[in-house]
């Protein structure tokens, strides 16, 4: 990737189809936001997921596969 490649942010809003095809093919790479609500929402959803993982919650997607395989327990790998 070259300095010149675009820089799409993540944050509040979405990505287009395109954006996501600009990243895909190595024209532009990803950034997140750094507005303090958007971190604050993150910190937040990060620290929700901790408890529930605490808790021993099930948790589609992170300690359960996705789609059909949704039934498969994934191990949880704390650092």
């Amino acid at each position: 990737m070259s300095s010149r490649e675009a820089i799409i942010e993540l944050g509040v809003a979405p990505l287009s189809v395109r954006q996501v095809g600009e990243v895909a093919a190595g024209r532009a790479r990803l950034a997140l936001s750094a507005d303090p609500g958007y971190r604050a929402r993150l910190e937040a959803s990060r620290a929700s997921l901790e408890r529930q993982l605490a808790a021993g919650r099930t948790i589609y997607g992170v300690t359960t596969g996705v789609g059909e395989s949704c039934e498969n327990v994934v191990p949880v790998v704390t650092p």
